[in-house]
This record gives C-alpha cells, structure tokens and sequence, in this order.
C-alpha cells in the first residue's frame, strides 16, 4: 500500500461507524415521539435524495478539480445536519434535518473512493485493504451500538451520528490528494467511458439494489417475525459486516486470478441465491450464517465493481462515475425495493416479499452476465 495511506484507513472505518448509526436511526425517532409512518417518511428521504445529489457532488467534483475541499465540505456540513437532527423534536423539522443529512452524505463516500483510487493509482487493485476498514468500523459499532445504546438508551444515537461525522471531517483534512485530470466543463456523457458496459453495470447495480433495500430495511422485522431474539439483529449485521474483511483483505489476489468482472459476477449472482433461501425459512436460526452471503456480495460489489467502474470509465470522470455507480447499487435500487416491499408485504407477507426479491436480482446477473464484455485481470 503506498505511502499515506492511513488517513484513507481511518475515514473509511470512521465513516462506516456513522453509517453503523443510521441502522439504529428509527429507534431514535421513534423515541422522539414519531409514528411508525412518520418515522419511514424521514427515513425514506435518504435513499431518495441520494439518487439526484450524488452525481452532482461527483459532477462538481470531476469539473472543478477540487475532490478534497469538496470532501471536507460534504463532512463539515454533515455534522451541521446531523447536530440540526440532534436537536430536531417535531416531524417536519427532523423530516428536512434528515434532507440536509441526505444531501451532505450522499457526496461523501463517491469522493473519498475517487480519491483513494488516485492515491493508489490507476493500475493498482488494492483497494479492498482499504475498504476493510469501513467493515471493520461498521461491525465495532453496530455491534457495541446494539448491545450498550439502541434498547436502553435510543436518544444517544443522533448525538453518536454527529460525532462520528466530526471525526470524520477531521480526518479529510489529513487525506492526501493524488493528482487526477480535470473534466471539461460540462457533463459530456459521449466522453464519459474508457470502453462499453458501463451502463449495463449501473443497470445491474439498481436492479441488485432492489433486494438489498428489502435486507436493510425488513431483516429486522422478519427476524422478529420468525421468533428470533433481540440480539439477532445486531448480531445478523456484525457476521455480515466481519465476513467482509477476510474477503476484502484478499481482493487483489483474487482479482488476479479470476478478474474483476468474474467477481462482479459473483457478487450479483450470490443474492437471488440468498433471498430464494429467505423465502423457505421458518426459523430465525438460518439467517446468521446466510449473512456471509451478504459479506460475499458487498466484497465483490463495492471492491470489485468500484475497480471495474475506475477501469470502464475515463479517468478525468471517475469521482461522477462512481456517484452513478453508487446511487444505483445503494439509492435507486433500494428506494424501488422498499416501497415493492411495503405493499408485497401488506398482501402477503415476508416471505413473499424475499421470493419476489429472487427477480430483479436474478435480472441483475442476467443482464450483466449476457451483455457485458469479458475482461480479464490486469
């Protein structure tokens, strides 16, 4: 890993503790005195507004040249929002806290990624050393979060959310800035890729985000609707976040042995699998190790797919890039599976909700699978 790496080893584990929080956000508001419903509205804004700001902090950053600052304001305004949701007690002022943090998150991860790719440059794929940090983070937290914060004391999970932001605007200040051309003024999509497939890659990306908005929203409710115990939630999500590491750390070995597109492949392929098994289950019990499936599908899809979108894209591009790449696999895709859940699961419950999941996501490899040209390691 090259010199100064470091600080991008902090801030993705820093930042993935803030993220750790937001999974216990309803419980915060819920304490505060909002309804089941207006608590899935404030909620519901994040996904939402993250599909039309993200681009834009990518835009923005592409054009002016300026990844770092615009870094360093993303976080410097989030903790602004996250101290406003803090402090918010009626719905509609949490309901805009929530936009503001929405729109001053949504820039954040697409540029540190743009940036630590710079840093280690075009031909290395050792970004999965780094990313593992943000597991590491988000597993320490969600479970220290879920065990000592979320039952007992729920009001303490808006203030963690802003320190947590804090230290993270910290720590951008200290990320090195690896030199990187500047686009042309203006969005020319007819410049935008190195080679095809990027679209097909987004594509794929809404289209698995769909399931994976279903788990992050309802894994809860469906343990608890199995019978399964309290603990089992924070438990669920730390197996599936530890499960990353190993595979995280041992990302460029595999990717130069089966290729950045195979393990795309992978990581799509491994979630219709899971959500079919979801849909037999009767018993809570399962679900813990079928979480490691999760660990296999976010090793290769934020690893693998963020090296394959560096490699499809032209380098003067990459931070909007991987704003497009990042609001379809983590904003459009799970807006579009949450609301289908809500209804499905109205009718006819879970189970049918993660069988119907089996769909879009098994579309998702399909159409990368059938449409995407081969590439090999490099």
């Amino acid at each position: 890993m090259p010199a100064g790496s470091a600080p991008f080893l902090s801030f993705f584990a820093i930042m993935y503790m803030n993220i750790a929080a937001i999974t216990f956000m309803a419980l915060a508001l819920l304490a505060r005195g909002l309804s089941p419903a207006q608590t899935g509205v404030v909620l519901g804004v994040l996904p939402v507004v993250q599909v039309i700001t993200q681009p834009v902090w990518g835009v923005l950053a592409d054009t002016s040249g300026q990844t770092k600052r615009l870094l360093t304001l993303a976080c410097a305004g989030l903790v602004a929002a996250s101290v406003g949701l803090w402090a918010a007690r009626a719905f509609v002022p949490l309901l805009l806290a929530m936009v503001a943090v929405a729109v001053m998150r949504a820039g954040i991860l697409p540029l540190v990624t743009a940036m630590a790719l710079a840093h280690l440059g075009r031909n290395d794929r050792g970004f999965g050393r780094i990313r593992l940090w943000g597991s590491i983070g988000f597993s320490v937290a969600v479970f220290v979060i879920g065990a000592q914060v979320a039952q007992p004391n729920p009001e303490l999970i808006l203030p963690l959310h802003a320190v947590f932001a804090l230290a993270a605007t910290a720590v951008a200040a200290w990320l090195p800035q690896g030199a990187r051309p500047v686009a042309p003024a203006g969005v020319q999509f007819r410049h935008f890729t190195a080679s095809p497939g990027l679209g097909t890659l987004v594509a794929a990306a809404a289209l698995t985000g769909m399931g994976m908005g279903v788990n992050n929203t309802f894994l809860a409710v469906f343990l608890r609707d199995l019978g399964g115990p309290g603990w089992t939630l924070g438990a669920a999500f730390a197996i599936a976040a530890m499960g990353e590491v190993p595979l995280m750390a041992n990302m460029q070995r595999l990717i130069h042995r089966f290729g950045v597109s195979r393990l795309v492949g992978v990581g799509l392929l491994v979630l219709p699998v899971r959500w079919g098994l979801y849909a037999l289950l009767h018993s809570p019990w399962p679900i813990l190790p079928l979480q490691l499936l999760h660990s296999v599908a976010i090793a290769c899809l934020e690893v693998a797919g963020v090296l394959l979108v560096r490699d499809l894209t032209r380098p003067e591009w990459s931070a909007t890039a991987q704003a497009f790449y990042g609001a379809a696999l983590m904003g459009l895709g799970p807006s579009a599976g949450t609301v289908m859940a809500g209804a499905i699961y109205e009718w006819r419950g879970l189970h049918t909700v993660f069988g119907v999941s089996v769909i879009p996501a098994l579309a998702a490899w399909l159409l990368f699978a059938g449409l995407h040209p081969r590439r090999s390691a490099r």
